[in-house]
């Protein structure tokens, strides 16, 4: 068991932890400090930028990064896709700094990717909408959701690597036939651009 306070000497949040395929754990939330655990801020300490923490499995700080512009954003969202790839969100009034294609105007969502070890982000003109997969109820005794903001189908094989249903054009609801027994399935999820997630799902009766 441990614990960590992290940030520098102004005002820090953390909004949300995820944790990563080496079994680290990234956080996710704002900042305004510029010193101490925090570098790389973008404007003055009146301002907030994202600040995302990579810690290894004791609370260390394996690498951080200030992400944002001149104004105010705010981070509430991290999903570890790979090793050290992460999608991020959250909010932002800026037009400078590390965002671009803002018209202004109040507040806009911001999605960002980063990747490899120097946690740069991702270049994209062409950027999709982030593959995620939720399940609900999990485990599950007559149905299940499988919700996405992409369009997928959707395969179901037992823990044998045998196919036992699949879901197409949209479908997102699983009613597994009666002759199924209970146990772990795997859902193969696959979206337009052959893009894969393999999740679980247990289904009790």
């Amino acid at each position: 068991m441990w614990q960590r306070a992290l940030g520098g000497g102004e005002h820090d949040c953390g909004y949300t932890v995820d944790i990563t395929p080496d079994t680290c754990y990234v956080v996710i939330g704002y900042s305004y400090s510029n010193n101490y655990d925090v570098s790389g801020h973008h404007a003055s300490t009146c301002y907030s930028d994202y600040w995302l923490v990579k810690l290894n499995r004791v609370g260390e700080i394996v690498r951080q990064r200030s992400l944002g512009g001149t104004r105010y954003d705010y981070g509430y969202f991290v999903q570890a896709v790979f090793r050290d790839t992460f999608v991020i969100a959250g909010t932002s009034n800026s037009t400078d700094g590390d965002i671009s294609g803002r018209r202004g105007g109040g507040f806009d969502c911001w999605v960002v990717k980063l990747v490899q070890e120097s946690l740069e982000i991702e270049q994209n003109n062409n950027l999709q909408r982030p593959f995620v997969l939720n399940i609900f109820p999990n485990p599950f005794n007559s149905s299940c959701i499988f919700a996405s903001p992409v369009e997928l189908k959707i395969e179901l094989y037992d823990i044998n690597g045998a196919k036992v249903d699949e879901l197409r054009n949209g479908e997102k609801i699983w009613m597994p036939d009666d002759n199924l027994p209970n146990g772990i399935y795997l859902v193969k999820a696959t979206s337009r651009n052959n893009r894969t997630m393999t999740k679980s799902v247990l289904y009790v009766k």
